[in-house]
């Protein structure tokens, strides 16, 4: 069989299901739109104006309510994997019987597209087209390095190879049912543009929204516990005592090379500020910084070996953990100091296994990156089958 656009006598195609899939994965209710059933498109479509509208309403609205709010984001997932099989199941019923028996005889243009959506090359293995899979597999790869080393240039390039593999996917199928390539062609850039924008604005996200980190070591209990995942807040316009703040390390100071590695941990003194440590309490300007005991407080994913206070810094409470065998914590070879101008001291919230200003010193004000908002997701990854912390999602930063 010849590669040449076919138009079937025996069973007429009207609507391709897999195109309804692809149009349903790039806006959910796009899909059944396009086979015919528009009012459940738009019921669809609503559907997540809603969910997300009401969700951020419920996040920054004065009366807020985090958890509420990343409940209905929940309900987001299991919808878009509904919407697939739906806008699938929709360009089914739009054929017919006859019709579906005859599209399935040969290989579908439109999943070769599909599958290329996830993988290069991956539609071109469906169709046998090995070396072409083969091919876009390997460039796909050389790109990604591409872009790891030049980041615009390499993300551009990377954009137009997708929407390339995306075109020869389809024209490279056997049998084609449209009578022009119009339809391949406006997915290719409507595809292009959605990733560019995706890009463009990931870029506004990382600057100027909020960019998700997660949590690696115990330095920061009980605030931040091994396994959370919070949204920080970039660039804040101002820092003040005690506030949580994500950094980077003055260079020569961080131990971590070959990238740029981020630390989080609890602002205590400013520029100009006198700090000192006695016993467990910070002296601040020559004033002994209270703790107040929490004897009822305890966290069990911590273990038993660790003693609660209150700490409160310019008016910000938050709770602070000292280990049992300590009664002097470690000022290290950084206090008692003064802080310089356009620096800050920071500590960690576990103040005795804590590698922090007391051991490599005053971070820059321009290395801080964030402020840590809201923590969205939380689990305990210490066992084989990690267990979710319900109680953490969607708790506000103190």
């Amino acid at each position: 069989m010849d590669h040449s656009v076919i138009h079937s006598s025996v069973a007429p195609i009207r609507k391709e299901p897999w195109l309804a899939v692809i149009l349903s994965l790039l806006l959910p209710g796009l899909g059944q739109i396009y086979t015919g059933r528009a009012a459940r498109g738009w019921i669809i479509i609503s559907s997540q104006i809603a969910i997300f509208g009401l969700s951020g309403l419920f996040l920054l609205a004065p009366w807020r309510n985090p958890k509420l709010a990343v409940s209905m984001l929940l309900i987001f997932p299991p919808l878009v994997i509904w919407n697939l099989f739906d806008a699938h199941r929709c360009g089914r019923d739009a054929n017919g019987a006859s019709a579906e028996s005859a599209r399935k005889e040969d290989k579908d243009p439109w999943l070769a597209v599909f599958l290329s959506i996830f993988i290069s090359g991956l539609g071109h293995f469906y169709l046998r087209r090995w070396k072409y899979g083969i091919l876009f597999l390997i460039g796909a790869f050389a790109l990604w390095i591409l872009e790891e080393m030049y980041s615009y240039p390499g993300t551009f390039l990377a954009l137009l190879y997708y929407a390339f593999v995306l075109y020869h996917a389809y024209i490279a199928s056997p049998v084609r049912r449209e009578a022009t390539r119009k339809p391949i062609l406006k997915l290719c850039f409507t595809v292009f543009s959605l990733l560019a924008l995706l890009g463009f604005s990931g870029l506004i996200t990382k600057n100027h929204l909020a960019v998700p980190y997660n949590i690696p070591s115990r330095s920061m209990s009980p605030t931040f516990l091994v396994g959370d995942y919070m949204f920080v807040l970039p660039d804040p316009a101002e820092i003040n005592r005690g506030d949580v703040v994500v950094f980077t390390l003055p260079e020569g100071k961080d131990e971590n090379e070959g990238g740029e590695t981020f630390y989080i941990k609890r602002v205590v003194a400013l520029a100009g500020d006198r700090i000192d440590i006695a016993e467990r309490n910070l002296v601040i300007n020559g004033k002994k910084i209270p703790l107040r005991p929490l004897s009822d407080f305890h966290i069990p994913v911590l273990g038993e070996g660790y003693e609660y206070f209150e700490e409160s810094l310019a008016g910000n409470t938050h709770k602070v953990i000292y280990s049992k065998l300590k009664l002097i914590t470690n000022r290290g070879k950084f206090i008692p100091a003064e802080v310089p101008p356009g620096h800050v001291f920071v500590m960690g919230d576990n103040r005795d296994y804590s590698k922090d200003s007391r051991f490599w010193g005053f971070v820059p004000v321009e290395n801080i990156v964030g402020k840590p908002y809201l923590i969205y997701w939380s689990w305990d990854t210490r066992r084989r089958l990690p267990e979710i912390r319900w109680d953490r999602i969607a708790t506000l930063v103190q």
